[in-house]
């Protein structure tokens, strides 16, 4: 991103709540708010190339007692005491990549070992849904537009529009767009799983049965079709094809009887 400006002075004041700089980002113009209030001195000047994470402002704060000391430890420590590993939470790391965030390991992977640790399939349903739901809540208005043939520039425009109160939203849906691929390669992952559960008979665990009326699985199921009618053709505002036609290709292979009556068949 860029600097367009800063809306205060060096060493003025900025009340809690108030614009401080304007930020350009994906033809976006978007301010940042400061969170308390002070005298800011710049860290960059207008026109200045920024990347994620970088100081935009310092602020001397009108209320010291606002800061979070940092107190000296006073209890004990054993240097040599017992070790304990916490297990990795896949779904948290799961949810951060479809958030746009680095994990260090691949989408795929880490859907792998998520549903190895599926214990019953409540678990996958709740593990599913909530996938497939952040997927579709960040890619809907793009895919939308892609379908429609809508200019991608008019999209942005409306986003900006909607999002006004709350920049950082806004930024974050980019963010996670950005990032389109990978996210497409965590849901292809989740359909590959159920596709896969499908062929060898697992379904009961992974996917949902049709002839069940549990709201989980009714959920899953119009997520899944929410999927498979997203753009086939690839355009500015992101490529659906494979993820399109992977969720085809699981509701070919559901089977029209429950999982009761597949029992009793066999």
């Amino acid at each position: 991103g860029k600097v367009v400006r800063y809306l205060h002075d060096e060493g003025a004041e900025v009340s809690k709540g108030e614009a401080y700089v304007e930020l350009e980002a994906m033809k976006m113009i978007m301010s940042l708010k400061s969170s308390e209030s002070g005298k800011i001195s710049h860290a960059k000047s207008a026109g200045s190339i920024i990347s994620a994470g970088e100081l935009l402002a310092t602020l001397q704060l009108k209320d010291p007692s606002r800061v979070q000391r940092i107190l000296p430890f006073e209890g004990s420590f054993d240097p040599f005491g017992q070790v304990v590993d916490e297990p990795e939470p896949v779904d948290e790391d799961v949810m951060a990549l479809l958030d746009g965030f680095e994990v260090g390991c691949r989408g795929a992977h880490l859907v792998e070992r998520m549903f190895q640790a599926f214990k019953n399939p409540d678990a996958a349903d709740k593990s599913v849904l909530g996938l497939l739901d952040k997927y579709l809540a960040n890619e809907r208005s793009f895919a939308a537009c892609g379908l429609s043939c809508r200019p991608y520039d008019e999209l942005l425009r409306e986003l900006i529009i909607e999002g006004k109160d709350s920049p950082d939203r806004v930024m974050m849906t980019m963010v996670a767009h950005n990032k389109l691929a990978e996210r497409n390669e965590v849901i292809l992952a989740v359909l590959r799983q159920m596709v896969s559960a499908e062929s060898s008979g697992m379904s009961c665990m992974y996917v949902p049965d049709i002839e069940v009326n549990r709201e989980a699985d009714t959920a899953v199921l119009s997520k899944i079709e929410e999927i498979s009618q997203m753009p086939s053709v690839a355009a500015q505002a992101g490529d659906y094809g494979n993820v399109r036609y992977l969720a085809q290709q699981l509701l070919d292979v559901m089977p029209t009887e429950s999982y009761e009556e597949r029992v009793s068949a066999l």
